[in-house]
């Protein structure tokens, strides 16, 4: 019989996935690359694993509010329509930023470099992709989560949507195809 609506069981428990994370604690340098979306709970995790040198890549960007700039007349007025982003991350990173964290890689001793853009610091380390579905990230907007570099809490979710629509989530899928070439 067809079944129109499967599902597969998930156990909501979160410490196997915690546990299964061990593996990387001997590990000199972790890049954990992240869809834009993915919770910073996945952050948390990893540091528990007790690096000497945490680099969250929010920190490499460039303001919300330079960036709010770039994206105006790309997200346009219309609350629902826009252009589609063809540029590339690294376009809105700070590159002194880049170059320190860099040099901070080299320099340190059991390193994590976690978020969207990571793996454009180093080609070293064990990489990890994490992903998250986008309707999984349309319900996260929808109970206020903000974009990406952004502090819309309490915006539309419309606006919400088309910013990851045609911003996110195309610079998110072009980071993707770079980073699943890079992996084993």
């Amino acid at each position: 019989m067809y079944d129109k609506f499967p599902t597969t069981k998930v156990s909501s428990d979160s410490s196997k996935v915690y546990k299964d994370l061990s593996i990387f604690k001997d590990e000199s340098l972790v890049i954990v690359e992240t869809f834009p979306g993915v919770s910073d709970d996945v952050l948390e995790s990893f540091k528990s694993l007790g690096f000497n040198k945490v680099i969250n890549t929010i920190d490499l960007f460039i303001s919300e509010e330079e960036m709010n700039k770039w994206l105006k007349p790309i997200l346009t007025k219309d609350r629902v329509r826009g252009r589609k982003f063809f540029g590339e991350i690294i376009d809105f990173m700070d590159e002194d930023k880049i170059e320190e964290a860099k040099k901070d890689i080299v320099n340190s001793n059991k390193v994590l470099v976690y978020g969207f853009g990571a793996s454009l610091l180093s080609d070293e380390g064990v990489l990890v992709f994490v992903v998250v579905p986008r309707w999984e990230i349309q319900m996260r907007y929808r109970k206020g989560m903000p974009n990406f570099n952004a502090s819309n809490y309490d915006e539309d979710n419309l606006k919400k949507i088309k910013r990851g629509y045609f911003f996110e989530w195309p610079m998110g899928n072009k980071l993707k195809k770079k980073v699943f070439k890079k992996m084993d």
